[in-house]
């Protein structure tokens, strides 16, 4: 005899979908006699049953599904229990829902792109100042214009009032 070396038994390994089904149709024979199914009948509807627990269903499920609403008398359990295990099959699980990951800075929690918080810390948090890349008119440029407007107004009132 071999014992576990951390103390601990090793977990029970999980079950085969089709043996869990196999299972859920013994137990429901005997809470609803009136499904009496044999052991063989059992086996012969176990992937049935088993296409249930892979879409991920539970026990409960599968016998709420099954054994709902029963006829009286159930002339042909086989039958009856197959009919309803492929009638009432729950549908594919979808896939899980794929995220976005976004970015942000690891003091103020402030969203960015991966450029803008090199480090991990936007350009506050960083204490930078602020650059900005303005394709504005050049000095030159400006200076002019304002000393054409100047002139301009100085015009303006030197002419009298009509």
């Amino acid at each position: 005899m071999t014992f576990p070396q951390s103390g601990t038994a090793d977990p029970a390994p999980a079950r085969e979908p089709d043996a869990r089904g196999r299972d859920a149709l013994a137990r429901l024979v005997h809470s609803h006699p009136q499904l009496a199914l044999s052991a063989v009948e059992c086996e012969a509807l176990a992937a049935l049953a088993g296409d249930w627990f892979r879409r991920g269903a539970t026990e409960a499920q599968l016998v709420r599904a099954v054994a709902a609403m029963l006829p009286d008398p159930v002339r042909h359990p086989f039958g009856f229990v197959q009919s309803r295990l492929i009638t009432k099959l729950p549908p594919v699980p979808p896939a899980p829902a794929q995220g976005r990951y976004v970015m942000e800075c690891t003091d103020c929690h402030a969203p960015g792109t991966p450029e803008s918080l090199p480090g991990g810390l936007c350009r506050i948090c960083r204490s930078e100042p602020c650059v900005r890349q303005d394709d504005g008119l050049p000095a030159d440029v400006v200076h002019g214009k304002a000393a054409r407007l100047r002139e301009a107004l100085r015009t303006h009132r030197l002419r009298p009032a009509p």
